[in-house]
């Protein structure tokens, strides 16, 4: 049985020593009373049996090397493919994801319910609350991107870790952005390039959407 934890948990296997799971994770638990006792005292969700939590034909699209599938993919039973570009959004909402960035699982059933409640085209991450548009890429690729949104003085996105609902101007928006990177520069710049010619309903999510927080 799949959970995901909501308080801090210490797990002691058998022989061996005990380790501490953070609110967040999944657990498989192979005990069904276990796994009670741990919603009915608090620690843990039933993941899997959320009931509609997770939108309907969503998958991840992998952008990255992948060893195994991650836990957090098999508990919420998502479609999962690799893919060659980023203008590829193979599921009708696709998360379309780099493995360097795991999501935090409880942010991610949060963009699930949003998404699936409202309007919003795409969601993704703030890259950094210490950096602005201004403070990354090359002297030329910040000037390319200033001439079109006018003030680098803004966020900009982990483009490592978005949720795409599959439509006329998400497929505009991807290949726009790979048309903008085609030439080389910053992926983040470009992405910022790429939304404000498209311009969809974006959901900014915060940074710890992601559990690996790179500047």
């Amino acid at each position: 049985m799949w959970l995901q934890l909501i308080k801090p948990y210490r797990i002691v296997e058998p022989g061996g020593r005990p380790t501490m799971h953070e609110p967040g994770e999944m657990l498989a638990v192979k005990n069904k009373d276990e796994a009670k006792k741990l919603i009915r005292d608090g620690f843990a969700l039933d993941v899997a049996g959320g009931q509609g939590s997770t939108p309907e034909g969503c998958g991840v699209a992998v952008r990255g090397p992948l060893d195994r599938t991650p836990h957090w993919i098999e508990a919420l039973d998502l479609g999962c493919q690799s893919v060659k570009g980023i203008d590829e959004l193979p599921y009708a909402v696709t998360i379309l994801w780099h493995p360097k960035y795991p999501p935090n699982c409880l942010q991610l059933m949060a963009t699930f319910k949003t998404m699936r409640a409202y309007a919003w085209d795409l969601a993704v991450p703030i890259k950094s609350y210490a950096k602005l548009t201004g403070d990354i890429g090359t002297e030329a690729d910040r000037a390319k991107t200033l001439a079109l949104i006018h003030d680098l003085r803004i966020p900009y996105y982990n483009t490592h870790l978005l949720f795409v609902k599959r439509n006329d101007i998400t497929k505009a928006l991807v290949h726009t952005w790979r048309k903008e990177l085609s030439g080389g520069g910053d992926e983040c710049l470009a992405f910022m390039r790429a939304l404000y010619t498209i311009k969809p309903l974006i959901l900014a999510l915060p940074v710890d959407a992601v559990q690996h927080r790179a500047a």
